[in-house]
């Protein structure tokens, strides 16, 4: 785990994310993907910004993490029945930032 600053550090607890994502905030976060997709070359990581994209039909709300236009994990609603928020980070291999709570 890195740490920053001393107030700010990288987490991969997704039960906090997709709580946070829930509460409506946009969220720092680092994602690992495949530049050629062919699974001989390493991993590339990219930062990115993680949401929840809420739809007017709510089988279509999704959550994604995504950069300059580029989506690298997006969950939908209905994708639940296959798979869990947290296999989906995993596969990313998802950071994000979160901030501590002040303790004074």
């Amino acid at each position: 785990m890195m740490t920053w600053k001393n107030k700010y550090k990288w987490s991969r607890d997704y039960d906090r994310l997709r709580k946070l994502l829930d509460d409506g905030y946009e969220i720092i976060c680092l994602a690992d993907y495949d530049f050629f997709r062919d699974g001989k070359h390493p991993m590339e990581r990219d930062i990115c910004r993680a949401r929840k994209h809420i739809a007017t039909n709510p089988e279509y709300t999704a959550y994604r993490i995504s950069s300059r236009g580029v989506g690298y994990v997006v969950y939908p609603m209905w994708e639940a029945k296959f798979t869990t928020f947290d296999n989906c980070m995993r596969q990313a291999n998802v950071e994000f930032l979160d901030i501590e709570e002040d303790k004074e």
